[in-house]
């Protein structure tokens, strides 16, 4: 435990170091499709603020904007973000910024159920929650759809640790 909690703290350290400029200003990442991903994310949440129900989304009938997206899981985790915050840019800020955290979090825990390693996962974290690819995608085009999918996926392949005596 205590040395997932240095891991943590030197997560939450780098994503606060590259996150600081990013989140202290005005800008959205300029992107058609960051810009319509938080409309997506928009639409959850005037749904549930409006509606009280989810949006009925599905990979044959699209979704409320009329695109096609099989996997809507990124606008429920963007718009959830969205409820308690009223301004788009800090929603999808947050959201990325969250997602760097868990992606790091989440190949740690992936790699340490395999290995064991403590060092080996702090340091597979890392490289998975800061590479440049993820980074471009998130912080600069605003790809919700990709950062939450990233976020995710070591998640889903954590097995059991006891399959393999870990």
């Amino acid at each position: 435990m205590k040395k997932f909690l240095l891991y943590f703290s030197l997560l939450l350290f780098l994503t606060a170091l590259i996150g600081k400029n990013y989140l202290l200003t005005s800008q959205m990442p300029l992107t058609e499709d960051g810009h319509g991903n938080l409309g997506l994310a928009w639409a959850f949440r005037n749904s549930i603020l409006q509606d009280k129900s989810l949006p009925h989304w599905d990979a044959v009938g699209g979704t409320p904007l009329g695109e096609f997206h099989p996997f809507p899981g990124a606008y429920y985790y963007t718009g959830i973000i969205a409820l308690f915050l009223p301004n788009p840019a800090i929603v999808l800020k947050i959201a990325i910024m969250l997602a760097i955290l868990m992606a790091g979090i989440s190949m740690y825990f992936l790699i340490l159920t395999f290995t064991g390693n403590s060092f080996g996962s702090m340091l597979a974290g890392l490289i998975y929650a800061f590479n440049p690819y993820f980074l471009l995608e998130g912080p600069v085009t605003g790809h919700i759809n990709f950062i939450f999918v990233y976020m995710i996926f070591p998640f889903l392949l954590v097995p059991e640790r006891s399959q393999f005596g870990v």
